[in-house]
């Protein structure tokens, strides 16, 4: 009997010791993989394939959390120390952070940033050597006032400092990752081990982590305090447009729903009518965006090559979200918000690699596999800024490769024996 006991422990000991060994050779593999942002010269087809094994191991050394929590602690540690080292890296296939330093200094100079396009003459006394780098110079702003106001904190504090920006963004991922810790350690472990989320953040300088970290807490705060979560609401839709898509499945089960709304449309008066009011142009930059950009977007390209129409787009959005709607249980809410983000960038007519970090935390909280998956394959979406794609038949190509091998990829696991938390393919559409 001691003998049996001793086996069994023996045994116990080894498979901790494989796991835990398995564990550290993939966290490591994952901080030295970050090594990619600082090459010089580097192809396209080796920045994706390095992309790709950074994916598959950060979702592997992810999954060990849900064996053994300690582990936990090492992959908050691998995931910040990578953060870190790519803080100091300069962006690979992006320049939109000129736009946001540009922004933040006509902020902090006391002008509306809305009314002034980059190179107008009037904006000739800014001191900005790096002025001439903005693109899209014929767009007035597209970003809303909150993430001004962190533009301008970011020029306030650190200038012109391209690191300084990216320190701002990672104290909202930070706190992102201590909210996603107090939900699940597994999801909080998918994000920190995230090649998307360090690559458009740390290294490109995108604001997502902004308003991802408050539609979260307006969607954690949701059942507990609900006033809390109207006002984290109302923040992230100053931040960045499309968190205002949760109100209605705020307001369809709430018995406070004319006090919830109140709230909300006060802190977003609050943050938008300033800009409103000295508005001196007639057409914003968001408008334009809209009409006038399409890029790297599978339905649309598809839908509008038949049609010529965005209509039967917003017409297949309108009717799945109204179909949510109905069917909204606030215990589901993780999941919801995961199908309505993943359903809009579907129906998008422009969908950048980092817009899919909308649903990143609200899909590996609800172990929604398809919208974890494609934090992995958007990366090929970076084959059109490689390319000339403005042909149609070569950006088809690209966008059938992306997103028919994410559908694939989804479709078989759901095929195979794996835990039913993570086949949750079925429950996209449900």
């Amino acid at each position: 009997m001691i003998l049996l006991r001793d086996a069994s422990l023996s045994q116990k000991i080894k498979t901790i010791t494989k796991t835990k060994i398995v564990f550290f050779i993939c966290a490591a593999s994952f901080l030295i993989g970050n090594s990619i942002y600082f090459v010089s010269e580097m192809s396209i087809a080796i920045f994706l394939v390095i992309m790709g094994i950074q994916f598959v191991l950060g979702i592997w050394a992810a999954r060990f959390v849900k064996k053994e929590e300690s582990l936990f602690y090492w992959i908050l540690g691998v995931g910040l120390v990578s953060r870190v080292i790519v803080l100091f890296s300069f962006p690979i296939l992006e320049n939109d952070f000129y736009r946001f330093l540009w922004d933040g200094k006509v902020l902090l100079n006391g002008l509306n940033p809305y009314n002034y396009l980059p190179l107008d003459p009037q904006l000739d006394f800014l001191d900005a050597g790096f002025r001439g780098l903005i693109d899209w110079t014929n767009y007035h702003t597209i970003y809303p006032p909150l993430a001004q106001a962190v533009f301008a904190l970011s020029q306030m504090l650190f200038g012109d400092s391209l690191l300084g920006l990216k320190l701002c963004f990672l104290v909202f991922e930070v706190l992102l990752v201590l909210a996603l810790s107090k939900v699940s350690l597994w999801a909080a472990a998918v994000y920190l081990m995230s090649p998307l989320a360090i690559k458009e953040i740390a290294n490109s300088a995108h604001f997502e982590s902004l308003p991802m970290f408050l539609s979260f807490l307006a969607v954690y705060f949701y059942e507990s305090k609900r006033k809390v979560s109207y006002v984290f609401l109302a923040f992230a839709s100053a931040a960045k447009i499309y968190p205002v898509l949760l109100l209605p499945f705020f307001l369809v089960r709430d018995k406070n729903k004319m006090q919830g709304l109140i709230y909300f449309i006060v802190v977003v008066s609050i943050f938008y009518l300033p800009f409103l009011i000295n508005l001196q142009q007639p057409e914003m930059g968001l408008t334009a965006f809209f009409r006038d950009w399409h890029w790297n977007a599978p339905l649309y390209h598809w839908i509008y090559s038949i049609s010529g129409s965005k209509l039967l787009l917003a017409t297949l959005f309108s009717s799945y979200y109204i179909y949510l709607l109905v069917k909204f249980r606030e215990a589901e809410f993780y999941s919801l918000t995961t199908k309505v983000f993943l359903a809009l960038l579907l129906c998008s007519t422009v969908v950048q690699p980092w817009y899919v970090l909308w649903l990143l935390p609200f899909a590996a909280v609800s172990n929604n596999m398809p919208g974890i998956l494609l934090s992995g394959f958007i990366f090929a979406g970076y084959l059109h800024y490689h390319f000339d794609t403005q042909q149609a038949s070569e950006a088809g190509i690209i966008i059938v490769a992306e997103y028919g091998l994410w559908a694939l990829s989804s479709l078989f696991l759901r095929s195979i024996s794996l835990p039913s938390e993570d086949r949750s393919l079925a429950d996209m559409f449900d």
